[in-house]
C-alpha cells in the first residue's frame, strides 16, 4: 500500500514517487487476475524522467477492437472513427444465456 502523505509531505514527491514505482513495477502493472489469465495481451511500460506525456505509435499493432455488451450504442460513432482511422474492425461482444459468441457482433469493418 502507497502512503500518500509521504509523497505528498516529501520535498521531491515526483522523485519520490517515481522511484516507489520503479521499485514495485512488477505488483503495480504487470500482475493479472487469475479471471483473466487466458487472455492474451501485451503491456509496455515506458519510463521517462520527462514530466509530458510520451507518445508511442500503435500503427500496425491493434488488429481489432472489441467492446463489452454493455458499451453505449450512443458512443458507436466515436468507436467507428476511432477505427476507420486505425483500419481495424470494431465489433461488440455478445452473451447468450451466459455464452459469449465467439464471432462479435460486427459495428465496422474497413
Amino acid at each position: 500500500m502507497v502512503d500518500l502523505e509521504k509523497f505528498l509531505e516529501s520535498d521531491n514527491p515526483t522523485r519520490d514517487l517515481r522511484t516507489h514505482i520503479v521499485k514495485k513495477y512488477e505488483r503495480l502493472f504487470l500482475l493479472k487476475a487469475n479471471d483473466w489469465e487466458t487472455e492474451y495481451e501485451f503491456r509496455w511500460l515506458v519510463y521517462s524522467e520527462k514530466n509530458s506525456a510520451e507518445y508511442v505509435s500503435s500503427d500496425g499493432l491493434i488488429e481489432e477492437v472489441l467492446v463489452g455488451a454493455d458499451f453505449p450504442k450512443a458512443d458507436e460513432p466515436s468507436l467507428v472513427k476511432m477505427c476507420q482511422e486505425l483500419k481495424v474492425p470494431a465489433g461488440r461482444m455478445v452473451w447468450v444465456n451466459g455464452v459469449p459468441y465467439l464471432e462479435p457482433e460486427i459495428i465496422y469493418q474497413p
